[in-house]
């Protein structure tokens, strides 16, 4: 993610992902899936302006619920966490389509959490913003490392991060809006391959051709 700043508030680029690789792996003690994944963000923002107000309020260019929508849970968060009150008025400017699978909101509560400790210099760790972003979704973490990473456990583990630049990604979008909880609850494991580190050192190899054979005969 990246700011630009003016007299006016910041402006956040908030960053979409792909997931290269995706397998879930089995689930929890508390019944939520366990993955190995590999995820990569890609140049298709949304934009966050915040700027210092009397009030919270969030404006978007497409109608998003404001108690459903994860930037203002993200604000709602951050002000109950601390016992402060921080009022912005934050605009959203969506270009990532919603229920894609492209991680939008995610980056979107990331980009909040970022943008408010910037705006009112709260001067939060990296490990108390992902403590936080752990709360609001598990592919959050993931949007304060960027590039591509190695995940497990929820998605919300960063095994390993790596800069991926001589590669490009062709993303399609049927329009078609899918939901994430209904795919895993639909989803029935037959089998362990755990192929993700394989996949993610032939990456860090720029091994490419061999990381399709692999991903395609796992």
């Amino acid at each position: 993610m990246f700011f630009k700043g003016s007299s006016q508030g910041i402006s956040i680029y908030s960053p979409a992902k792909i997931n290269l690789f995706l397998e879930i792996t089995g689930k929890d003690n508390q019944g939520y899936h366990l993955l190995d994944t590999i995820m990569q963000t890609v140049s298709l923002y949304d934009v966050l302006t915040l700027k210092p107000a009397k009030r919270f309020s969030l404006k978007c260019n497409i109608p998003i619920p404001e108690g459903q929508n994860l930037v203002y849970k993200a604000w709602r968060l951050l002000e109950e966490t601390l016992s402060q009150k921080l009022p912005v008025e934050i605009l959203l400017n969506k270009a990532i389509p919603v229920g894609a699978g492209l991680g939008g909101g995610s980056s979107n509560a990331v980009a909040t959490l970022l943008g408010l400790n910037k705006l009112f210099e709260l001067q939060l760790s990296k490990e108390k913003l992902i403590a936080l972003a752990r709360q609001l979704g598990a592919d959050c973490p993931f949007f304060l490392y960027g590039g591509t990473c190695l995940c497990s456990n929820r998605g919300d583990k960063i095994e390993e991060q790596l800069l991926i630049r001589d590669m490009y990604w062709v993303i399609i979008y049927p329009d078609i809006h899918i939901c994430t909880k209904k795919i895993f609850e639909n989803f029935r494991l037959t089998h362990k391959s755990f192929c993700g580190k394989k996949i993610f050192n032939l990456l860090k190899e720029k091994r490419y051709s061999e990381c399709i054979h692999l991903y395609l005969n796992r």
